[in-house]
């Protein structure tokens, strides 16, 4: 749920991924922003994800009348990811592992309130805050 959360799982993503293996790198270029690491790249993939229906992205107004964006693979990502994590010729590129990845982020991050996530960022890599907004 939100634009910032969907940007930081990716973010942390990119991190553990370069853990495992430095030379995979997803090629998000996450920059300092306005709430921590940010990536045009990655805001790029996410509305072509949309555009093909692969992803869906569903406003919704929060208590203080802002609108924050929940994300959810459509039946068409699915399909995708499937043939992404069976099909031979794509085993080369260690789908499984950045599933399971994201499985883990996921998990992690969902229960968290935003706040406790910026910090944990901010905390782990300080590089990130200097130009963000949010203060602690």
């Amino acid at each position: 749920m939100g634009r910032t959360r969907f940007q930081k799982m990716f973010f942390l993503l990119q991190i553990k991924h370069e853990s495992i293996d430095p030379k995979m790198n997803l090629g998000f270029n996450f920059i300092p922003y306005d709430y921590g690491p940010y990536s045009k790249v990655l805001q790029f993939d996410i509305n072509e994800l949309i555009e093909r229906i692969l992803l869906e992205e569903e406003p919704r107004m929060n208590l203080y009348g802002k609108y924050m964006y929940r994300y959810r693979i459509t039946e068409k990502g699915k399909m995708l990811v499937d043939r992404l994590l069976t099909e031979p010729a794509y085993h080369k590129y260690s789908f499984s592992t950045v599933l399971n990845l994201l499985e883990d982020i996921k998990i992690h991050i969902n229960g968290m309130e935003l706040e406790a996530l910026l910090h944990e960022i901010y905390t782990d890599y300080p590089e990130y805050a200097r130009l963000s907004k949010y203060k602690f």
